[in-house]
């Protein structure tokens, strides 16, 4: 069951509306997308990264495993300012790691945790009910936050997209036949597609959303009562669903506007490797498409739809973003007032960052 927390985070690419390419386009040109999107060659260590946009000192990634990799090359990347690399290993005090247990390389995450210079990182694992590490402790941390939980995917399957028929049909799977079960839940997960992917994080996953809304305000508000230019990172497999969702929240608070929102959410289809495999898909089928095997190509980037689908959604049942669903997660208005208050303080021009692919 824990392979399906990849399940959104598949390969290949699906079309946007071309009345949002402008859009696109400028947000690129805006951030300075340098490589062109037919050019799927990098030597970063980290994809998909980038400063998330009108969120100042705020960045988000893909997996961050690989930086493994760099420490030990006398002129590594992570030794310029300018690099993605610099940043997570150099800068960064706070990383949210979004992903659950089963899809990190443990011995590479904790060997360039160990070795990061400047004191290495700590970490801590959220759990429900437990309090955070306070911020203002001379500490750089990976916060592992699990924001898909499969027991809580499965059980929103179950009591709101199943049909009374396909729920008695669970019930007896349950007790008998575990892989029909398991077929059943990939057709109906299929079937919602990468918009009912994020409904379902979205209406399970508040308290895991608003853990990591308040360790990216008490970090920020840490670095500003030091007089630190520090840097936090959001990630999980490919940087563009679960994070794409945690960033969502963020830039809402910031008056960030919709066409903004959906195109930062976009880039990834632009920066994520398209050729990179998913242990969803190796588990549920493969590359072809069959009936009750998960369907790769409905869950494949970032496309505008998803967000589009998803910001409309979080309104008619929250009333708005903000303050409707933070809200209903415990992010209140005194934690949106710390939040606003503190990002609007930082500069955006602190350090210049090419996107990473």
């Amino acid at each position: 069951l824990p392979v399906l927390l990849c399940a959104a985070l598949l390969p290949s690419v699906l079309a946007f509306p071309s009345g949002r390419a402008s859009i696109l386009q400028m947000t690129q040109l805006r951030a300075g997308a340098g490589p062109s999107t037919d050019d799927r060659s990098s030597n970063s260590a980290v994809q998909n990264f980038r400063q998330a946009a009108s969120l100042p000192g705020i960045y988000r990634c893909a997996s961050t495993d690989g930086l493994v990799k760099v420490l030990d090359a006398v002129d590594g990347p992570f030794r310029c300012s300018a690099n993605p690399e610099h940043i997570l290993l150099n800068r960064a005090g706070l990383i949210l790691d979004l992903r659950s247990q089963s899809e990190r390389d443990e011995a590479s995450a904790r060997c360039w945790m160990e070795r990061a210079p400047n004191g290495g990182f700590i970490v801590e694992d959220f759990e429900r009910g437990s309090a955070l590490i306070d911020a203002s402790q001379e500490m750089r941390r990976v916060l592992r936050i699990d924001v898909l939980s499969p027991s809580r995917l499965f059980n929103h399957l179950t009591t709101q997209w199943m049909s009374p028929s396909q729920k008695a049909l669970a019930a007896m799977y349950y007790a008998i036949d575990g892989g029909k079960l398991h077929e059943l839940r990939m057709d109906v997960l299929n079937e919602k597609g990468l918009a009912g992917l994020y409904e379902a994080i979205i209406s399970t996953s508040g308290e895991e959303l608003q853990a990591g809304l308040i360790a990216i305000t008490e970090y920020l508000e840490a670095c500003e009562a030091k007089g630190v230019d520090g840097a936090c990172a959001v990630h999980c497999v490919q940087g563009k669903d679960r994070t794409g969702l945690l960033i969502m929240l963020c830039q809402s608070m910031m008056g960030v506007s919709d066409d903004e929102i959906i195109a930062d959410y976009h880039l990834s289809d632009t920066l994520r490797k398209r050729d990179e495999g998913s242990a969803a898909a190796d588990q549920f089928g493969g590359k072809v498409k069959r009936k009750g095997k998960l369907d790769r190509s409905v869950f494949s980037g970032a496309p505008m739809e998803a967000m589009i689908e998803t910001l409309a959604w979080i309104r008619d049942q929250y009333g708005s973003i903000n303050p409707g669903y933070l809200d209903s997660i415990g992010f209140d208005q005194s934690w949106r007032d710390r939040f606003v208050d503190v990002v609007s303080k930082r500069s955006s021009a602190s350090v210049d960052v090419p996107l990473s692919k």
